[in-house]
């Protein structure tokens, strides 16, 4: 799978993918904090490269929102940091109307993370877009696919299975 193929998968299948620039970018947001959050608490390796396909997902989000194209880069920062940094940002240009990076270093800031995650996980995009395609088998959001998670089950403890 190209990333020009990741985003075009994720674009199709985005809730707020009609929803303006504002709404995408606070999904996006949120989303890369939380992905991210998960990604750091949890030990199981096949749940932090799921994790870290959440974190690619929400990453393209916000690149498409801003009109770019998904280009995974390599980086020497650590991802932790550049999610902060794109966090911090989508927050002054949604609730305190400055801007301090531009779309293009935000673009590039979010291929970044991308690239971390693919340099751990190169499959991380495809296990992403297998999730993705099982939870929501029409190939577009549905609020009632997202809280039944087809792509996950129960194990008999009541607890939910990869």
């Amino acid at each position: 799978m190209t990333p020009s193929e990741y985003q075009k998968f994720v674009v199709s299948i985005e809730a707020t993918a009609q929803a303006g620039l504002l709404p995408r970018l606070l999904h996006g947001r949120l989303g890369l904090a939380t992905g991210w959050l998960e990604f750091a608490a949890t030990g199981n390796e096949g749940k932090r490269c799921e994790k870290l396909g959440d974190v690619c997902y929400f990453a393209t989000v916000i690149i498409d929102a801003l009109g770019g194209e998904l280009n995974p880069e390599e980086s020497e920062e650590h991802a932790i940091e550049l999610i902060e940094t794109v966090c911090s940002e989508i927050k002054r240009r949604a609730f305190y109307d400055k801007q301090k990076l531009s779309d293009e270093v935000l673009i590039r800031l979010c291929n970044q993370i991308v690239g971390i995650a693919m340099h751990h996980f190169g499959y991380v995009l495809i296990l992403n877009t297998i999730k993705l395609k099982q939870r929501y088998p029409n190939g577009k959001f549905d609020s009632n696919d997202a809280i039944a998670r087809a792509d996950e089950s129960l194990n008999p403890d009541g607890n939910r299975v990869v």
